[in-house]
C-alpha cells in the first residue's frame, strides 16, 4: 500500500510587529479556506495531521482539517520549524507506514521535498507560496511527487 503525505504550508502570517505570534493574517484565512475549498470534493484522507506548533500552522491545520479526513486527529510535533534539520522527519517518513499531513513552513517544505524525491534538500525544488500543498507518494521505487496546488492557481 503506498503511503501519502501532504505537505501543506501555512497561510499568510500576521506581521510580527502587531502580533509576535504571527497567527494566520485575514487574507492567510482566506487563502487558506481556499485551499479547503479547492480539496472538499477530493475527500482526502490521511492517518494524522502533523504541525510545527507555530500559530499560523497549528490555524492553517485546524482550516484545513475540516475537510481533509485524519484517523488520528491533529497534534503539533518537534522539528518542523522553519530551518529545521529535515532529515529526522525524512527518516521517520520513510519508515513509518501511515499517510500524515505535514504542516509547516518554508524553507523547511521545500527541503523535505527535494529530500525525499531527490535526496538532496538543496534543491529546492517546489516554491511553496503561503497555502500551498503539494501531494507525495511512496511507492517501491521510492518518492514522487503527485499533485501541486496553490491559492493562486485558480483564481
Amino acid at each position: 500500500m503506498p503511503v501519502h503525505v501532504i505537505l501543506a504550508r501555512h497561510g499568510e502570517a500576521a506581521p510580527a510587529d502587531k502580533n509576535s505570534r504571527r497567527p494566520l493574517s485575514g487574507r492567510g484565512v482566506e487563502e487558506v479556506e481556499a485551499m479547503a475549498r479547492l480539496l472538499e470534493p477530493l475527500h482526502l484522507s490521511v492517518d494524522e495531521i502533523r504541525h510545527s506548533g507555530k500559530k499560523r500552522a497549528e490555524e492553517t491545520a485546524a482550516i484545513l482539517g475540516r475537510v481533509i479526513e485524519s484517523a488520528n486527529g491533529i497534534r503539533s510535533v518537534p522539528g518542523m520549524r522553519p530551518n529545521d534539520d529535515i532529515e529526522p522527519v525524512a527518516r521517520l517518513l520513510n519508515t513509518e507506514g501511515v499517510s500524515v499531513m505535514l504542516v509547516g513552513h518554508m524553507p523547511f517544505l521545500s527541503s523535505l521535498a527535494s529530500f525525499l524525491i531527490f535526496g538532496r534538500p538543496d534543491l529546492d525544488m517546489a516554491n511553496f507560496t503561503t497555502a500551498s500543498m503539494a501531494g507525495l507518494i511512496r511507492t517501491p521505487l521510492g518518492w514522487r511527487l503527485d499533485w501541486f496546488f496553490h491559492p493562486r492557481m485558480f483564481t
